[in-house]
C-alpha cells in the first residue's frame, strides 16, 4: 500500500513551478519524512510530592511532567539521591517518571535528582527535587553510633527521677529506652503523652528513634546507654539529634567506652549518659539546655 506523506517542488529552468510532484511511502518506511531537529537539550522537571512530609510517612519524586523542547520523546529517567541527613539509611526505589514510596526515616533535607534523555541519547541537565522531613511530634530523638555489632540505645528520663531502683534495675516509671519503656506518662491510659519507640536497631549503626507525640509541663533529659546485650570491647562514638516542636535544637556526640567483661545494667560502664535537658513550659515555650561533664551514672548538670 502506498501513502502520500509530502510534496515537492518540480524544479523548471525558471525556477520553481506550480506543479507538485507527490512522493509515495510504502507504509512503515518514514525515511523520506523529515524528523524534528535536536536544536536544544530535553528539560527534566522535578519535584517532590507533598515537600514536607514527617518521617517515617512516604513521597513521592515526580519527574512526569519532563519533556523535549523539540518533541523528540523521552527513554530514559534517570534518578539519584543526590543527599540525605547524616543519620539516614534511606533508599531511593526504582522509578521511570516518577518514584512512588520515598520513605525518609530521619530529620533533614532528602535531594533527588533527575536527568532525562530523549531517543537520540541526549541527555538534560540535572533537576533537583527537594523533600523535608519533619516530625510533628513535639518531641523526637535520634540515634547512629559508628560501630556496628554493639548495641547503643536512646534513654528518656522524665522529670531528673532516679536512674536505678534499689535493685540496680532502670528505673520505672519515669525513665524510657528500648526493654524498659512499658510508661504511662501524662494523662492515665492516653498513648499520644508516653514515648514510643519508632525504630529499633540492635545490630547496625542506627538509626534508632523514639518520640513522645504530646508532651507536658515538665522537663526530659535525653541521653544514651551502652546496652551489654551485644559486647563491645571498642570505644563507640554515638551521635544525638534531638528535635523539638519542629526544629533540631540539639545536635551532639558522645564516646562510650567498650564493655571489660560485660557489665551487668548496674555497673558503672552500663548506666546511661545524659546529654541534654529538654523543657516544655506551661506558656507553649521550649527550653534546651547541654548537660556538663557527662558520664555513666551521672545526672544532667546545667
Amino acid at each position: 500500500m502506498f501513502r502520500f506523506a509530502a510534496a515537492f517542488c518540480v524544479l523548471t529552468l525558471n525556477g520553481c513551478g506550480s506543479e507538485h510532484q507527490l512522493v509515495g511511502l510504502r507504509d512503515g518506511d518514514d525515511t523520506a519524512l523529515p524528523r524534528p531537529d535536536d536544536t536544544v537539550p530535553p528539560k527534566a522537571v522535578c519535584g517532590a510530592s507533598p515537600p514536607v512530609v514527617a518521617p517515617g510517612e512516604p513521597a513521592r519524586f515526580v519527574g512526569e511532567n519532563s519533556h523535549d523542547p523539540d518533541g523528540i520523546p523521552l527513554t530514559r529517567y534517570r534518578w539519584t539521591l543526590q543527599q540525605a541527613p547524616d543519620l539516614s539509611r534511606a533508599t531511593l526505589p526504582a522509578g521511570q517518571e516518577n518514584v512512588d514510596g520515598f520513605v525518609p526515616d530521619v530529620t533533614g533535607d532528602y535531594l533527588a535528582t533527575l536527568v532525562v534523555v530523549n531517543d537520540r541519547g541526549n541527555p538534560s541537565n540535572a533537576c533537583t527535587a527537594r523533600l523535608q522531613a519533619i516530625p510533628t511530634d513535639d518531641l523526637w530523638l535520634e540515634l547512629s553510633w559508628a560501630r556496628p555489632a554493639d548495641n547503643i540505645d536512646l534513654v528518656l528520663l522524665r522529670n531528673g527521677a532516679a536512674i536505678l531502683t534499689e535493685e540496680g534495675h532502670p528505673a520505672a516509671p519515669d525513665l524510657c529506652r528500648p526493654g524498659f519503656c512499658d510508661v504511662d506518662w501524662g494523662t492515665k491510659g492516653d498513648p499520644q503523652d508516653d514515648p514510643e519507640l519508632v525504630l529499633l536497631d540492635t545490630d547496625g549503626t542506627g538509626p534508632e528513634i523514639m518520640a513522645l507525640p504530646t508532651a507536658a509541663d515538665a522537663f526530659y533529659d535525653i541521653g544514651v546507654y551502652d546496652n551489654p546485650s551485644h559486647t563491645s570491647y571498642g570505644d563507640n562514638r554515638a551521635q544525638v539529634r534531638i528535635v523539638a516542636g519542629g526544629e533540631v535544637v540539639f545536635d551532639g556526640a558522645y564516646t562510650l567506652m567498650g564493655e571489660p567483661g560485660g557489665p551487668s545494667d548496674g555497673d558503672p560502664e552500663n548506666l546511661p549518659v545524659f546529654l541534654a535537658r529538654v523543657q516544655f513550659m506551661a506558656n507553649g515555650a521550649i527550653q534546651v539546655r547541654p548537660c556538663k561533664n557527662p558520664g555513666p551514672g551521672v545526672a544532667c548538670e546545667l
